[in-house]
């Protein structure tokens, strides 16, 4: 079919739609920049900077350049660095694990994973600072053994540290969270935790303790940020913040303390903790 140019009815008008207009003024006043663009379109651009077909010493060093320059910029940039190297490095963390114990640096597979903040940097778990020390450590050491071959290796000590007392410390008392709430001793406080993880129970507590809040119903709740634990090769304690005479100290005092068993598992070692914790709630109620 051939159209005669001549006798076709000329074009509608060109009209400009205000909401464009705004946005091109806005442009043009705004020059665009790399972490104005969509969250996965940044993901994305910073994934490219590491792509799987380069050399392994070339994606090492783009994991050292991310973890110890890029992820400063800003806060979008961080967020899309801290995705890549967890998920690229939790497999090495995980095989690292002393077993039996279990690992979980992950907000989202827990019950402490949830919080009302819209900040996705700062996370609950405690677990996941140890993943990020890990990944700090891994990279600069992959980076000096890749740089020269007179580099002599000695992250084995550190690796140590961070298996053998810091990550296991972090889980139990990850797990002591978990637990603790459903046990109705530990408080869903605003900052962290939405109302709906918590089930409804009865609480028991110290209720002489200086370093536990008050709900609207009356039940007395240990904040989880006051509390820690002790690891150690035959004992884990339970540490609370003593604020009986100053209301910012950061000493601590131990609640209680449990044996630990040879080959048991975190889960296990956890929930007898809450079982000691819960009883002495209890009785101390009744007084």
């Amino acid at each position: 079919m051939i159209l005669d140019m001549e006798k076709a009815p000329p074009p509608p008008p060109y009209l400009r739609d205000a909401e464009l207009d705004a946005r091109l003024q806005r442009t043009a006043k705004y020059p665009p920049t790399l972490v104005g663009v969509p969250p996965h379109l940044l993901l994305q651009i910073v994934y490219w900077t590491c792509p799987d077909f380069t050399s392994s010493e070339e994606r090492r060093a783009s994991f050292y350049w991310m973890c110890y320059s890029l992820r400063y910029t800003c806060r979008d940039l961080w967020i899309a660095c801290m995705h890549i190297l967890r998920s690229s490095y939790l497999p090495l963390y995980a095989r690292r694990v002393n077993r039996p114990f279990t690992t979980d640096p992950f907000p989202s597979s827990s019950a402490i994973g949830h919080p009302l903040s819209s900040s996705p940097i700062l996370s609950t778990q405690r677990e996941t600072t140890i993943l990020d020390m890990f990944i700090l450590l891994k990279t600069r050491e992959d980076v000096r053994t890749d740089e020269s071959s007179l580099y002599l290796d000695n992250a084995d000590d550190q690796y140590r540290d961070l298996f053998n007392l810091m990550q296991p410390r972090a889980r139990v008392e990850d797990l002591t969270c978990k637990y603790g709430l459903r046990a109705g001793l530990i408080a869903p406080t605003p900052t962290f935790f939405p109302a709906p993880v918590i089930p409804p129970s009865p609480l028991h507590t110290h209720s002489n303790s200086s370093q536990v809040s008050l709900s609207s119903s009356g039940r007395i709740l240990v904040p989880f940020s006051d509390l820690s634990i002790s690891w150690g090769h035959r004992r884990v304690g339970l540490q609370l913040r003593d604020t009986s005479r100053e209301p910012n100290s950061l000493s601590k005092r131990t609640v209680l303390e449990v044996e630990r068993v040879k080959g048991e598992t975190l889960e296990s070692l956890v929930q007898r903790l809450v079982k000691v914790w819960l009883a002495l709630a209890r009785a101390e109620r009744r007084r």
